[in-house]
């Protein structure tokens, strides 16, 4: 997903955990940050948006569910 979208971000830091997927960046000028944690039998995506990207909160997360079934389509 960051090659599609990593135009929109900036200051991007991810490095992995084990399996856990530590990530941040801003977007907007906006920092968020979060994990995805990678399990045997499910992909477990969980991240903190500031208060003034609330409102867009739907369109993301919606955004972020399809590209993620996309990619672990079977």
């Amino acid at each position: 997903m960051l090659a599609v979208y990593g135009h929109y971000l900036s200051d991007v830091d991810h490095y992995w955990e084990g399996d856990r997927l530590v990530f941040a960046g801003k977007a907007k000028g906006m920092k968020a940050n979060g994990t995805v944690d990678v399990t045997d039998s499910e992909v477990i995506i969980d991240g903190k948006l500031p208060l003034l990207a609330r409102p867009f909160e739907p369109r993301i997360k919606n955004t972020i569910e399809r590209e993620a079934e996309a990619m672990f389509r079977v």
